[in-house]
Protein backbone atom coordinates (compact mmCIF):
# COMPACT_ATOMS: atom_id res chain seq x y z
CA UNK A 1 0.00 0.00 0.00
CA UNK A 2 1.71 2.95 -1.10
CA UNK A 3 2.16 5.95 1.77
CA UNK A 4 0.43 9.20 2.54
CA UNK A 5 3.31 11.31 0.36
CA UNK A 6 2.78 8.68 -2.98
CA UNK A 7 5.56 6.45 -2.68
CA UNK A 8 5.99 2.51 -1.28
CA UNK A 9 5.72 2.13 2.27
CA UNK A 10 9.56 0.60 3.91
CA UNK A 11 11.77 1.96 0.37
CA UNK A 12 13.75 4.81 0.97
CA UNK A 13 15.01 6.71 -2.48
CA UNK A 14 17.69 8.85 -1.56
CA UNK A 15 19.24 11.42 -3.87
CA UNK A 16 22.40 11.32 -5.50
CA UNK A 17 25.36 12.97 -3.46
CA UNK A 18 28.96 14.06 -4.71
CA UNK A 19 31.10 16.54 -4.94
CA UNK A 20 28.64 19.00 -7.29
CA UNK A 21 25.86 18.58 -4.56
CA UNK A 22 28.35 19.11 -1.41
CA UNK A 23 29.31 22.18 -3.75
CA UNK A 24 25.69 23.34 -4.20
CA UNK A 25 24.94 22.99 -0.60
CA UNK A 26 28.11 25.21 0.15
CA UNK A 27 27.35 27.95 -1.92
CA UNK A 28 23.70 27.79 -0.76
CA UNK A 29 24.56 28.15 2.98
CA UNK A 30 27.12 30.82 2.03
CA UNK A 31 24.41 33.16 0.70
CA UNK A 32 22.39 32.38 3.43
CA UNK A 33 24.98 33.40 6.24
CA UNK A 34 25.56 36.08 4.09
CA UNK A 35 22.22 37.49 4.06
CA UNK A 36 21.65 37.34 7.53
CA UNK A 37 24.98 39.18 8.23
CA UNK A 38 23.55 41.60 5.95
CA UNK A 39 20.61 41.94 7.95
CA UNK A 40 22.00 41.75 11.33
CA UNK A 41 24.50 44.76 10.73
CA UNK A 42 21.60 47.17 9.59
CA UNK A 43 19.78 45.80 12.21
CA UNK A 44 22.39 47.52 14.56
CA UNK A 45 22.84 50.17 12.62
CA UNK A 46 19.11 51.66 13.25
CA UNK A 47 19.49 50.82 16.83
CA UNK A 48 22.59 53.16 17.00
CA UNK A 49 21.35 55.87 14.93
CA UNK A 50 17.97 55.77 16.94
CA UNK A 51 20.16 55.57 20.43
CA UNK A 52 21.91 58.87 19.32
CA UNK A 53 19.00 60.19 17.45
CA UNK A 54 18.62 62.12 21.04
CA UNK A 55 21.99 63.35 21.61
CA UNK A 56 22.40 65.61 18.74
CA UNK A 57 24.51 68.87 18.68
CA UNK A 58 21.10 71.37 18.03
CA UNK A 59 18.88 69.44 20.41
CA UNK A 60 22.10 70.22 23.35
CA UNK A 61 22.05 73.66 22.15
CA UNK A 62 18.15 74.57 22.41
CA UNK A 63 17.96 73.14 26.06
CA UNK A 64 21.08 74.67 27.50
CA UNK A 65 22.84 77.17 25.68
CA UNK A 66 25.18 78.30 28.29
CA UNK A 67 26.61 74.96 28.53
CA UNK A 68 26.77 74.37 25.18
CA UNK A 69 28.93 77.67 24.71
CA UNK A 70 30.94 76.67 27.78
CA UNK A 71 32.01 73.39 26.29
CA UNK A 72 32.60 74.78 22.57
CA UNK A 73 35.09 77.02 24.47
CA UNK A 74 36.78 74.54 26.04
CA UNK A 75 37.29 72.76 23.12
CA UNK A 76 38.44 75.80 20.81
CA UNK A 77 40.62 76.20 23.84
CA UNK A 78 41.67 72.59 23.41
CA UNK A 79 42.30 72.60 19.82
CA UNK A 80 44.85 75.93 20.34
CA UNK A 81 47.00 74.25 22.88
CA UNK A 82 45.38 74.93 26.43
CA UNK A 83 44.97 72.51 29.20
CA UNK A 84 42.30 70.45 30.99
CA UNK A 85 42.45 71.56 34.22
CA UNK A 86 42.67 75.79 33.49
CA UNK A 87 40.41 76.37 29.85
CA UNK A 88 40.44 79.74 28.76
CA UNK A 89 36.36 80.27 28.40
CA UNK A 90 35.59 78.35 32.25
CA UNK A 91 36.30 82.02 33.92
CA UNK A 92 39.35 80.41 35.94
CA UNK A 93 42.50 82.78 36.76
CA UNK A 94 45.28 82.43 33.66
CA UNK A 95 47.99 80.57 34.39
CA UNK A 96 50.79 82.10 35.59
CA UNK A 97 53.82 82.74 33.21
CA UNK A 98 56.69 80.79 33.48
CA UNK A 99 60.14 82.25 34.83
CA UNK A 100 62.82 82.33 32.70
CA UNK A 101 66.22 80.80 33.72
CA UNK A 102 68.89 83.06 34.87
CA UNK A 103 72.15 82.33 33.05
CA UNK A 104 74.97 80.86 35.01
CA UNK A 105 77.72 83.35 36.20
CA UNK A 106 81.13 81.98 34.49
CA UNK A 107 83.09 81.10 37.31
CA UNK A 108 86.49 82.58 37.15
CA UNK A 109 90.11 81.08 36.86
CA UNK A 110 91.52 80.83 40.25
CA UNK A 111 88.38 82.29 41.48
CA UNK A 112 84.88 82.18 43.34
CA UNK A 113 81.74 81.06 41.50
CA UNK A 114 80.40 84.64 42.00
CA UNK A 115 83.30 86.00 40.17
CA UNK A 116 82.43 87.24 36.78
CA UNK A 117 84.28 86.28 33.88
CA UNK A 118 85.12 89.26 30.80
CA UNK A 119 82.77 91.44 29.54
CA UNK A 120 80.75 89.83 25.92
CA UNK A 121 82.23 93.20 23.94
CA UNK A 122 85.45 92.85 25.26
CA UNK A 123 85.74 89.37 24.10
CA UNK A 124 84.18 89.76 20.81
CA UNK A 125 86.65 92.83 20.30
CA UNK A 126 89.81 90.62 20.92
CA UNK A 127 88.78 87.71 18.30
CA UNK A 128 88.09 90.27 15.59
CA UNK A 129 91.49 91.65 16.61
CA UNK A 130 92.65 88.08 16.01
CA UNK A 131 90.73 87.68 12.59
CA UNK A 132 92.20 90.64 11.44
CA UNK A 133 95.68 89.65 12.46
CA UNK A 134 95.91 86.60 10.95
CA UNK A 135 94.49 87.94 7.29
CA UNK A 136 97.28 90.57 7.73
CA UNK A 137 100.02 87.46 7.73
CA UNK A 138 99.04 85.68 5.16
CA UNK A 139 99.19 88.56 2.86
CA UNK A 140 102.60 89.35 3.95
CA UNK A 141 103.24 85.98 3.33
CA UNK A 142 102.03 85.28 -0.33
CA UNK A 143 103.55 88.71 -1.30
CA UNK A 144 106.71 87.49 -0.03
CA UNK A 145 108.88 85.65 -3.09
CA UNK A 146 109.51 81.64 -3.21
CA UNK A 147 113.12 80.99 -1.52
CA UNK A 148 115.71 79.93 -3.91
CA UNK A 149 116.41 80.62 -8.00
CA UNK A 150 114.67 81.39 -10.22
CA UNK A 151 114.66 78.30 -12.08
CA UNK A 152 113.63 76.08 -9.36
CA UNK A 153 110.46 78.34 -8.24
CA UNK A 154 109.54 78.34 -11.83
CA UNK A 155 110.03 74.11 -12.43
CA UNK A 156 107.44 74.20 -8.44
CA UNK A 157 104.43 73.62 -10.32
CA UNK A 158 105.55 71.36 -13.08
CA UNK A 159 107.26 69.06 -10.08
CA UNK A 160 103.95 69.30 -8.13
CA UNK A 161 101.71 68.22 -10.89
CA UNK A 162 104.05 65.74 -11.66
CA UNK A 163 104.50 64.80 -8.25
CA UNK A 164 100.26 64.62 -7.94
CA UNK A 165 99.80 62.23 -10.85
CA UNK A 166 102.63 59.44 -9.45
CA UNK A 167 100.46 59.63 -6.40
CA UNK A 168 97.46 59.12 -7.99
CA UNK A 169 98.36 56.24 -10.41
CA UNK A 170 99.95 54.87 -7.18
CA UNK A 171 96.44 54.50 -5.55
CA UNK A 172 94.78 53.93 -8.47
CA UNK A 173 97.29 50.58 -8.73
CA UNK A 174 96.73 49.90 -4.74
CA UNK A 175 92.76 49.62 -5.15
CA UNK A 176 93.40 47.33 -8.52
CA UNK A 177 95.69 44.29 -8.33
CA UNK A 178 95.48 43.63 -12.47
CA UNK A 179 96.29 46.91 -13.22
CA UNK A 180 99.14 47.11 -10.82
CA UNK A 181 100.36 43.75 -12.49
CA UNK A 182 100.34 45.13 -15.86
CA UNK A 183 102.07 48.46 -14.72
CA UNK A 184 104.84 46.01 -13.29
CA UNK A 185 105.51 43.73 -16.41
CA UNK A 186 105.67 46.96 -18.93
CA UNK A 187 108.20 48.21 -16.90
CA UNK A 188 110.19 44.69 -16.95
CA UNK A 189 109.49 44.86 -21.03
CA UNK A 190 106.69 42.48 -21.54
CA UNK A 191 103.80 44.36 -23.59
CA UNK A 192 101.54 41.25 -24.61
CA UNK A 193 98.03 41.53 -25.00
CA UNK A 194 95.71 40.85 -21.56
CA UNK A 195 94.28 37.23 -21.52
CA UNK A 196 90.34 38.01 -22.76
CA UNK A 197 88.25 35.00 -22.26
CA UNK A 198 86.64 33.75 -25.94
CA UNK A 199 83.08 34.54 -27.09
CA UNK A 200 82.32 30.93 -27.45
CA UNK A 201 83.98 29.34 -24.68
CA UNK A 202 80.88 28.31 -22.55
CA UNK A 203 78.23 28.14 -25.34
CA UNK A 204 78.28 24.26 -25.88
CA UNK A 205 77.66 23.71 -21.70
CA UNK A 206 75.17 27.14 -21.87
CA UNK A 207 73.25 25.39 -24.61
CA UNK A 208 73.11 22.20 -23.05
CA UNK A 209 71.66 24.05 -19.83
CA UNK A 210 69.00 25.43 -21.90
CA UNK A 211 67.85 22.83 -23.90
CA UNK A 212 67.68 20.51 -20.40
CA UNK A 213 65.88 23.46 -19.11
CA UNK A 214 63.07 23.89 -21.53
CA UNK A 215 62.10 20.32 -21.86
CA UNK A 216 61.95 20.24 -17.94
CA UNK A 217 59.24 23.12 -18.43
CA UNK A 218 57.55 21.39 -21.47
CA UNK A 219 57.00 18.48 -18.93
CA UNK A 220 55.74 20.67 -16.24
CA UNK A 221 53.18 21.98 -18.70
CA UNK A 222 52.23 18.82 -19.89
CA UNK A 223 51.49 17.50 -16.27
CA UNK A 224 50.05 20.80 -15.29
CA UNK A 225 47.46 20.42 -18.83
CA UNK A 226 46.78 16.76 -17.88
CA UNK A 227 46.08 17.42 -14.26
CA UNK A 228 43.36 20.41 -14.99
CA UNK A 229 41.74 17.74 -18.15
CA UNK A 230 40.96 14.87 -15.74
CA UNK A 231 39.82 17.60 -12.70
CA UNK A 232 37.27 19.09 -15.50
CA UNK A 233 35.80 15.70 -16.74
CA UNK A 234 35.48 14.51 -12.75
CA UNK A 235 33.31 17.76 -12.53
CA UNK A 236 32.07 17.12 -15.94
CA UNK A 237 30.75 13.59 -14.46
CA UNK A 238 29.76 14.53 -11.05
CA UNK A 239 27.33 17.16 -12.41
CA UNK A 240 25.88 14.54 -15.14
CA UNK A 241 25.26 11.72 -12.77
CA UNK A 242 23.83 14.63 -10.51
CA UNK A 243 21.12 15.16 -12.90
CA UNK A 244 20.65 12.37 -14.10
CA UNK A 245 19.85 10.69 -10.10
CA UNK A 246 17.12 13.50 -10.15
CA UNK A 247 15.53 12.84 -13.40
CA UNK A 248 15.35 9.08 -12.14
CA UNK A 249 14.18 10.22 -8.98
CA UNK A 250 11.10 11.79 -10.19
CA UNK A 251 7.77 9.96 -9.62
CA UNK A 252 4.43 10.30 -10.54
CA UNK A 253 1.38 10.88 -7.98
CA UNK A 254 1.13 6.57 -7.16
CA UNK A 255 4.90 6.86 -6.73
CA UNK A 256 5.80 5.22 -10.07
CA UNK A 257 8.52 6.05 -11.86
CA UNK A 258 7.91 7.96 -15.00
CA UNK A 259 7.34 5.90 -18.25
CA UNK A 260 8.85 9.05 -20.53
CA UNK A 261 12.22 9.10 -18.27
CA UNK A 262 12.50 4.99 -18.81
CA UNK A 263 11.89 5.49 -22.67
CA UNK A 264 14.20 8.02 -22.74
CA UNK A 265 16.92 6.87 -21.05
CA UNK A 266 16.65 3.10 -22.90
CA UNK A 267 16.69 5.04 -26.79
CA UNK A 268 19.49 7.30 -25.16
CA UNK A 269 21.43 3.30 -24.17
CA UNK A 270 20.49 1.84 -27.30
CA UNK A 271 21.73 4.42 -29.46
CA UNK A 272 24.91 4.23 -27.63
CA UNK A 273 25.55 0.51 -27.98
CA UNK A 274 24.70 1.50 -32.06
CA UNK A 275 27.31 3.48 -32.18
CA UNK A 276 29.60 1.19 -30.33
CA UNK A 277 29.09 -1.45 -32.78
CA UNK A 278 29.07 0.78 -36.21
CA UNK A 279 32.80 2.17 -35.06
CA UNK A 280 33.34 -1.87 -34.46
CA UNK A 281 32.96 -2.66 -37.61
Amino acid sequence: MPAAGGRPAGRRHAAPYNSWVTHHRQQKYYKKQHTLSKFQRLKRFETQEEASAGDSSLQRALENPEAYEAEYQKRLDLSFGGSLASPAGAGGPPPEPREKRKKKKRQAKGGDATAEGPAPGAAAKAKKGERAKAAKDAEVEAAQPARGSKRKAKKAPAAAAADAAADAGREEAAGQPWKRQRVSKEARGKTGKPHTLSAGRYSKELRAYQEEQDAKERERQRRQDEISERNRARREYNRNRALKGQLQGQRTRSGQPRMQDRLEALTAKLLSEADGRGKGK
